[in-house]
């Protein structure tokens, strides 16, 4: 028997018993659109049950290397015989189960958090030496298109495993400390693995299982999707998908230390309208356009001219200073599924005058990133790690005018201060926000500060 090429793409999930690894992957299923675009286990099980028995997968030449290589590790385990036969038999099954997966024709990718290079999982974390043992299976073992290798800190796969109220079989007999010594190989045998597959040419996903499961699972689904092939319906032309990646981004965002959770759910972040795309008021927190008009920018202003977005979010508000007739605009965020899907909203509607990045606003370098005519840092200084440096970068990417939101609990003398030590010449306080949903969250003070510089600076990007 030989091994099948495989006829769609293959990708594995992997990580250490109790990480939340089928958690994250069913949260990224329900991402899918109703037209689908890449298969799920269950999919891959219908598959495999409607074409017929797959016979022995063990018996395949090509794994008789990494098989035997396997039976040298378990038989080396200082478990009893019972949880042995275990490992084998979950062995043959993911066997059986890749097989099938390599033999499906459906044009997608294949996704599957069960078969080969998981099954380190099963037999790696009480091993002698789990340095040697990892990196012989991992060197092994056959190679998907791509992996995605899950991990946590142990206190957190640990309270999880408790939770449960079972041991899952490869933690059986194990006290408390054992068990903590077996998750910490199996976090181990994550990190050779990551090394091992990536030097084998395979692409690997580190993907950590936090406690924001809908942010893993976003970043999961953008994972796989990358790998869609250009002739199907991909998220970049399925208005619907986006739209549902839109509402399940929209739930967080990065602040000083983890994610911030929204109060508001069950809509998207802030409305806007493009050619081809639109987030009505009635479907969303905020609303961007109410936000300009606040702030003064009008057609007239803003024509002609270069604007900067940090923390874009989504690109709400580069969408509506584009209807406002801005020669160009980049946005700059944190989280790279929302600037994933920033680029294919302008996309959509062939809207290349914009630009958006992943960046860190802590991190950002005034002189690679050029000076702007229309600035906009809204609702940002809140959830900065070093406010000064954010001042200061305001004040060297700003060629004419800052448009300043700040958060709800924002001295405004002390920001004011701030934009004036920048450089600023004329800070102008202009009230509060009022387009929030919730009227609590209309606190937000409202500032315009301006520069007298030469014109001639305007715009120019180093």
């Amino acid at each position: 028997m030989s091994s099948p090429v495989p006829s769609s793409v293959r990708i594995e999930v992997l990580g250490p018993s109790g990480v939340g690894k089928s958690t994250i992957l069913a949260a990224a299923e329900r991402l899918r659109p109703a037209s689908g675009t890449w298969w799920g286990p269950g999919q891959v099980e219908a598959g495999m049950s409607a074409s017929g028995p797959i016979g022995v997968a063990l018996d395949d030449p090509a794994l008789r290397e990494f098989v035997d290589a396997c039976l040298d590790i378990v038989h080396g385990l200082p478990v009893s015989p019972a949880s042995k036969v275990a490992m084998l038999t979950m062995l043959r099954r993911s066997a059986r189960d890749q097989r099938a997966a390599d033999l499906l024709d459906v044009g997608v990718p294949v996704v599957h958090d069960e078969l080969l290079l998981h099954r380190a999982f099963s037999i790696l974390p009480q091993s002698p030496d789990v340095e040697r043992d990892a990196a012989t299976f991992f060197e092994l073992a056959p190679t998907p298109t791509a992996a995605v290798v899950v991990s946590g800190d142990v206190d957190t796969i640990l309270a999880r495993i408790t939770a449960r109220g079972t041991q899952p079989n490869c933690y059986a007999g194990l006290d408390e400390a054992g068990l903590r010594t077996a998750v910490e190989a199996g976090l181990r045998a994550c990190e050779i693995a990551v090394q091992r597959l990536r030097a084998r040419g395979v692409d690997v996903l580190e993907l950590d299982a936090g406690p924001d499961v809908d942010h893993a699972a976003r970043q999961l689904h953008t994972f796989i999707t990358s790998y869609l092939e250009e002739s199907t319906m991909t998220e970049s032309t399925d208005p619907d998908d986006v739209r549902a990646r839109l509402l399940a981004a929209s739930g967080s965002f990065r602040k000083k230390a983890g994610r911030h959770e929204l109060r508001t759910r069950d809509v998207m972040y802030c409305a806007f309208s493009t050619p081809n795309f639109t987030v009505t008021a009635d479907e969303a927190q905020r609303d961007a356009a109410r936000r300009l008009e606040r702030f003064g920018i009008t057609a007239d202003l803003a024509r002609g001219k270069t604007a900067l977005d940090l923390g874009s979010n989504a690109g709400a508000m580069l969408f509506e200073l584009n209807n406002l007739g801005v020669a160009s605009g980049l946005g700059v965020e944190f989280d790279q599924d929302k600037v994933d899907l920033a680029t294919e909203i302008a996309a959509l509607s062939d809207l290349d005058r914009l630009t958006f990045r992943q960046g860190d606003i802590d991190e950002l370098d005034a002189a690679e990133l050029g000076t702007f005519d229309i600035v906009l840092a809204l609702a940002i200084e809140g959830h900065v790690q070093q406010p000064d440096r954010l001042y200061r970068l305001l004040g060297e990417v700003s060629a004419s005018t800052l448009y300043f939101e700040g958060n709800g609990n924002c001295d405004i003398e002390a920001a004011t201060a701030q934009l004036k030590a920048a450089g600023f010449a004329d800070v102008e306080s202009i009230g509060f926000c009022d387009d929030d949903r919730d009227p609590r969250n209309n606190n937000r003070p409202m500032l315009v500060a301006r520069k007298k510089v030469s014109r001639g600076l305007f715009g120019r990007r180093k």
